[in-house]
């Protein structure tokens, strides 16, 4: 036999396997592509020419009187703010260009980007070598920001904002605000006729925010009447507003919101400087603590917690500051 021919049997089998043409990937149409465009904002132009930039995956944007984007929600915009200073960018804002695909960016996209609904995520490009792409889900992305700071106190008052302070944020998602300011925070088709299918995703949106950022092992209770395996809408109404042990996380997280500002504020004080690093850039503690405050401001009317922040004027102002500093 022949080593250069092929085996009468392994002809035959690869003979019997059916032809099959496959069609070609199908492009997308100049509507679908705007709409992509329209959902990205650009950071300014990088200084840096090293051929790699990133994409920040959130759940929306708002527009600021300075015509800036600011992302929704906390964790999400602290990011937003940290990656602008980290790589020497300016905050996206209305005159960039958005079109310019190798500048850094902010992207709105659907919870569903992710399996457990879980934003921000960060993809990182490079132009050279299209094959290598860098992708960190929200975890890594928190773990990122805090491996940078070197500072002890400060890690234990980021520890302070990412625990309590966004503990009471969720408590005041999911209890004080009405569905039609949870879907301007955390689903970016706002037009009338998403309308009906964003009030049906609601429910299965707070089921997975709830087990972000170790939400579910503060607030077990909360977490229960939140419980996605729970088909029962009746359940999830009658433990969200008579049960004993969600009222008593409520008002523990409201509580403990209120004395972890007062400590806070007072530390800002003491230091007399306008951040806490006492830097003429702010760190990650102020951009965290920047981060909540902002939101509050801008969602939480009517709430204890924008109630609460009124107190201290000091930390509206820091905010104000720190947000301009990213700018």
């Amino acid at each position: 036999m022949s080593y250069l021919k092929v085996p009468e049997p392994v002809r035959e089998l690869f003979d019997a396997f059916p032809r099959h043409k496959y069609p070609a990937i199908r492009q997308h149409t100049a509507l679908e592509k705007q709409a992509f465009e329209e959902r990205r904002f650009s950071y300014s132009a990088s200084s840096l020419q090293d051929g790699t930039h990133f994409t920040l995956v959130v759940y929306n944007v708002f527009q600021t009187p300075e015509q800036t984007y600011l992302a929704t929600d906390p964790l999400c915009l602290s990011a937003e703010l940290a990656l602008a200073l980290r790589n020497n960018n300016s905050l996206p804002k209305v005159n960039h260009d958005h079109a310019d695909k190798s500048r850094n960016a902010v992207f709105i996209a659907s919870h569903h980007a992710h399996p457990e609904g879980h934003l921000p995520l960060y993809v990182e490009e490079d132009a050279l070598r299209k094959s290598r792409r860098i992708t960190k889900d929200s975890v890594s992305v928190q773990e990122t920001l805090v491996s940078r700071v070197d500072s002890s106190s400060e890690l234990m008052l980021i520890t302070l904002v990412d625990s309590v302070v966004y503990d009471a944020w969720m408590t005041a998602v999911l209890f004080d605000i009405d569905d039609s300011v949870k879907s301007e925070i955390y689903q970016y088709q706002q037009s009338s006729e998403f309308n009906l299918v964003n009030r049906a995703g609601l429910s299965g949106l707070l089921s997975q925010l709830v087990t972000r950022n170790n939400f579910a092992l503060r607030n077990r209770q909360i977490v229960r009447a939140f419980d996605s395996t729970v088909s029962s809408v009746l359940v999830h109404a009658v433990l969200r507003r008579n049960d004993r042990g969600v009222e008593f996380e409520k008002q523990r997280n409201y509580r403990e919101f209120s004395h972890a500002l007062q400590s806070i504020d007072a530390i800002l004080s003491r230091k007399g400087t306008q951040f806490f690093s006492a830097n003429e850039k702010p760190g990650l503690l102020d951009i965290k603590l920047a981060s909540y405050v902002t939101l509050i401001q801008k969602f939480m009317l009517g709430t204890s917690l924008h109630e609460t922040l009124d107190e201290y004027p000091g930390l509206k102002t820091h905010a104000v500051t720190v947000v301009k500093a990213c700018s």
